[in-house]
């Protein structure tokens, strides 16, 4: 018996990341079924728009909802339901739930909850880290009061409520508005490395194979928010890189895996890892990376690609720069100044595809 295989994808968070499956699942003839966040999802100013399944009626997560995406299947058809691992909120309920939704009639492609969490969750994975020789930055338990540091939240979420994303804090104002609004124990405390910034891609399939892909991120928004620029980075074939494919094989890890990394004069930090798709994934699929290829083939799906890695692509997200602060890392001015023809050319939304919410983003601030 032979099946077919689909993904439900839940739109309207991380959306860059969505629109880039969007497009390689089309590219592969992949059916695809979306979940609309509300009437105002972006998807509805793309072409997808047509595989919009269901619109949701607000943004709780439960068994119910699947129960219901379910009913408005094809009955009786050999198809697979794959759901995409899209965001931190949603792989942390199909974690919790993943024998359900099975019984329902989900494939729910992540590791165990212990395991997943015990990479995402910031303080274990960098006590993990540590254990593999792998630079961290310096833990700060005392004397607060040197400036810029960090403060990174211990877990997801305390007594269900999701903490907050990392502090910078540059100075004591920010340290005290810190304070009055945060439980201070539920964070850990770490030095500001400074220097260039860099994600490290991978695929863990289970067969034991590895795709992996680095990027040098250029320009981002300001509170270590989303990915405005970046270039090929061949952080995936420096040393570093041996430690962390040793260090999730070692935790039997399989999947997509991003791991954040700061280089200070030649030394690599790690500052984050987060198990699922990432904002810029438009840029390896250009770059001709196979990380998405290799998730599909594990799951069952045969996609095959000819393409050659492009070390000369770029990735841009103009409408990021708008009615927030930016960041520019290491020579990021520079180089996004120099060429910044060739990056609106490479803009995520500025395609056939997606062309209408290029505008309205743009137009809507």
């Amino acid at each position: 018996m032979s099946f077919s295989y689909s993904f439900l994808i839940f739109s309207g968070y991380n959306f860059r990341a969505v629109i880039a499956f969007l497009r390689f699942a089309s590219s592969n003839s992949i059916k695809c079924y979306i979940i609309a966040r509300d009437q105002n999802d972006p998807v509805y100013n793309t072409i997808y728009s047509n595989l919009v399944l269901i619109r949701r009626k607000d943004e709780t997560l439960n068994l119910e909802l699947f129960e219901e995406i379910k009913g408005l299947l094809p009955i009786g058809s050999l198809e697979k339901t794959i759901v995409l691992p899209s965001t931190e909120a949603l792989n942390r309920f199909l974690i919790g739930n993943s024998s359900e939704l099975q019984k329902i009639g989900f494939i729910v492609p992540l590791v165990s909850k212990s395991l997943y969490e015990m990479i995402s969750d910031k303080e274990t994975f960098k006590n993990i880290c540590k254990n593999y020789d792998i630079n961290v930055p310096t833990d700060l338990s005392e004397n607060l009061n040197k400036f810029p540091f960090v403060a990174k939240p211990r877990h997801y979420s305390i007594n269900n409520e999701i903490l907050k994303p990392p502090y910078l804090i540059h100075d004591q104002d920010e340290y005290d508005r810190f304070l009055q609004t945060e439980n201070p124990e539920n964070y850990f405390y770490q030095e500001f490395i400074e220097g260039s910034s860099h994600y490290l891609l991978f695929y863990f399939s289970k067969s034991g194979s590895i795709e992996s892909f680095g990027q040098e991120n250029l320009i981002q928004q300001s509170g270590g928010r989303s990915i405005i620029a970046a270039k090929y980075s061949d952080v995936y074939l420096h040393p570093v890189a041996e430690k962390f494919k040793k260090l999730f094989q070692e935790l039997s890890f399989t999947g997509l895996v991003m791991v954040e990394l700061r280089k200070n004069e030649d030394v690599f930090f790690m500052i984050e890892a987060n198990p699922r798709l990432w904002g810029p994934s438009q840029f390896f699929l250009d770059s001709g990376s196979e990380i998405f290829h290799k998730f599909c083939r594990d799951l069952g799906i045969n996609v095959y690609s000819n393409k050659k890695l492009n070390f000369h692509k770029l990735y841009f997200w103009n409408g990021g720069t708008i009615s927030t602060g930016i960041v520019f890392h290491g020579d990021g001015k520079f180089q996004f100044l120099n060429y910044y023809p060739s990056f609106l050319k490479s803009d995520i939304y500025l395609r056939n595809d997606s062309l209408d919410y290029y505008f309205k983003e743009i137009k809507s601030e």
